[in-house]
């Protein structure tokens, strides 16, 4: 049986940002009905977006959208006996939509209709951002090793050359550096695995869209990005505005060699963050998670062997990627660490 577009609307979002969003939802869900979900997530895409232009009149495929069109006033009353009210339309492109596009991919990855293809007859991605950017992100790991080889400097020098060649493939205001999702406020469950990693500060991170409201310490978010009951200020959810989530370890320096312990701790510090943030969040989108390893010396010898063997010991998540790059070997590799 084919899924229809009401089906994605079935589960309502936790918590809702203005007074319209509500509104926008259901009289969206409405409006498709019965309508098959066409195959392909751009296909889904595109139907969700003209879909909230028709209803809310804001075209959300601008980007990045007017400041005068992120809130907009609805007429129409919300509820019987309610008043109008304001729609979050950057909520609805940032988050909602991503949400309903990642639940028709779901769907069809645990067992929905077949066809979920482009025009050239190949599987469509179920978060297009987010594999966008992931390959933006290996093209910079690329362009790292290609430029940056025969270099020894600080570790903070090499963190900014791969902001600057992501920078080149998107904009400036796509790329953070040093967000802190601060451990004082994890969830209990997270919190107890969060001891061996000592901190949640992440080096470098690409926004799904280019606009920045993050502090350095994410947890104290806008008031309406809580974190569940008792834990408002975590900054877990504001995972779902990134796509792309790194760290970066160099074996040779300016002040110091790399010890397989901190990189083990990067891919553990990764795993607490994501298990998190699924755990508060399971309808919300995660980002992809990176540990670069950069060997830019011949000695000491880095083993990229050791060090797989040492990450199956310590049960991180995965989903998690090496980028890697080899001196060596001149070798540049991804590959996911389960």
């Amino acid at each position: 049986m084919s899924q229809v577009m009401s089906e994605l609307f079935e589960r309502e979002p936790e918590q809702w940002g203005l007074r319209g969003d509500p509104w926008v939802w259901a009289a969206m869900r409405t409006r498709l009905g019965s309508t098959c979900v066409p195959p392909g997530t751009g296909a889904v895409q595109r139907l969700l977006l003209d879909t909230f232009a028709e209803v809310v009149g804001v075209d959300l495929s601008v980007d990045p959208l007017p400041d005068e069109l992120q809130l907009v006033h609805r007429d129409e009353p919300i509820r019987r006996g309610e008043s109008s009210g304001f729609v979050d339309a950057l909520r609805w492109q940032r988050r909602l939509i991503p949400l309903l596009v990642s639940r028709a991919g779901t769907c069809r990855g645990a067992g929905g209709p077949e066809g979920d293809g482009g025009a050239d007859g190949k599987s469509a991605p179920a978060d297009p951002i987010r594999e966008q950017h992931v390959g933006v992100f290996e093209d910079a790991w690329r362009e790292l090793a290609a430029q940056c080889h025969d270099t020894v400097a600080p570790a903070a020098t090499y963190q900014a050359w791969l902001a600057h060649f992501t920078m080149d493939h998107l904009t400036p205001l796509h790329v953070l550096r040093d967000v802190d999702f601060d451990p004082r406020h994890l969830l209990p469950g997270a919190a107890r695995h969060f001891r061996p990693v000592g901190n949640l500060k992440v080096d470098m991170l690409t926004l799904r869209r280019p606009i920045v409201r993050v502090p350095r310490r994410a947890f104290p978010g806008a008031p309406d990005l809580p974190d569940g009951p008792g834990n408002p200020r975590s900054g877990l959810a504001r995972l779902a505005d990134f796509s792309v989530i790194s760290e970066l370890r160099v074996t040779g320096t300016q002040m110091s060699r790399l010890g397989y312990a901190e990189v083990v701790g990067d891919f553990q510090k990764l795993s607490v963050i994501l298990d998190a943030a699924e755990g508060a969040y399971p309808d919300q989108p995660l980002p992809a998670a990176y540990v670069g390893i950069f060997v830019n010396v011949t000695k000491p010898v880095f083993s990229f062997d050791l060090l797989r063997r040492r990450l199956r010991e310590a049960h991180v998540r995965p989903d998690l990627q090496l980028a890697a790059f080899d001196l060596p070997t001149g070798e540049v590799s991804f590959d996911p660490v389960g």
